[in-house]
């Protein structure tokens, strides 16, 4: 079913009501990368080169939170750290963040159980309907959309808010800010200065990125940057992304540079947008590896 070409929409679609996901394909055996997995090469990233550990150019920021409540000194210079790499990464770490070892560590184990169950009970929770569910296990494919970005299975836990004053709410955005818990297999690398630089699975710490909208609202002070998972033959990779995220939300709601950070040397570089204008364009024609922000500049 899934080693020729074909008609790719019905493929995924038989792949999406097997509800068995990625591990399912995995735990029948197969030894080739399924069609519907692989991106189209004229839609790949060009290749780049793999950065050096000994180039101080790509030691991945790793940040200290752990300060005292009333060294304000100290407080700044992390603001400062956190700043710098968000203008010049777009990625960093945190460790001592104040969530401790033991619970990151039961995640962890909760996340690799879940996949570990039964396929009759892990079906019960597959679903792409994600509004309406509060868990919905799937696999992470661009189903029906475009071509496959990544092959790996899903648990999606989502929360939509219900604030009591919306006017006062942030802007909406569809990927604000993504903090991830990863496990020491590795694999995870952030494109920076055309180089592919490693994201050290550091224990205790967390990965912080942004995504498009931070971007876009900071008129791109902030940089949202291309990263990827490589394969390494070590075992299952777990991870877990807490996605800061309006997308599941119908809203009106517009939004766009900072007013606050434009002036004449800095004019806005992006028009007001919606989330679901982002949220339609990246499903539907921003998969061919350049950024959807490209598209809402003026």
């Amino acid at each position: 079913m899934f080693t020729n070409m074909g008609d790719r929409e019905a493929q995924l679609r038989a792949f999406d009501e097997t509800k068995l996901g990625v591990k399912g394909i995995v735990d029948a055996g197969v030894t080739t990368i399924p069609s519907i997995f692989i991106h189209p090469i004229s839609k790949r990233l060009l290749p780049q080169k793999t950065s050096t550990s000994n180039d101080a150019r790509f030691q991945f920021p790793i940040i200290d939170l752990c300060v005292s409540e009333n060294d304000l000194d100290h407080k700044n210079k992390v603001v400062d750290k956190i700043r710098e790499a968000l203008e010049t990464w777009g990625f960093f770490q945190v460790i001592n963040h104040g969530i401790s070892d033991e619970v990151m560590e039961d995640t962890l184990k909760g996340v690799k159980g879940f996949f570990e169950l039964d396929d009759e009970v892990k079906k019960g929770y597959y679903s792409r309907d994600y509004a309406n569910n509060k868990v919905a296990y799937h696999s992470n494919t661009d189903l029906y959309t475009g071509p496959a970005t990544n092959w790996r299975d899903t648990i999606a836990c989502t929360m939509v808010p219900n604030p009591p004053h919306p006017d006062e709410f942030p802007p909406p955005c569809s990927v604000f800010l993504t903090i991830l818990l990863q496990d020491q297999i590795g694999g995870l690398q952030v494109l920076h200065h055309d180089h592919w630089v490693d994201v050290p699975p550091t224990p205790g710490a967390l990965v912080i990125n942004i995504g498009d909208h931070l971007q876009l609202v900071s008129n791109d002070k902030f940089k949202s940057v291309e990263h990827r998972v490589l394969a390494n033959y070590k075992g299952p990779r777990v991870s877990v992304a807490s996605f800061f995220t309006t997308f599941y939300q119908e809203t009106s709601t517009k939004f766009g540079p900072i007013k606050e950070l434009l002036s004449e040397e800095n004019p806005p570089k992006y028009r007001e947008i919606t989330a679901k204008e982002y949220n339609t364009y990246f499903l539907e024609k921003g998969l061919d590896g350049t950024s959807p922000l490209l598209h809402f500049r003026l």
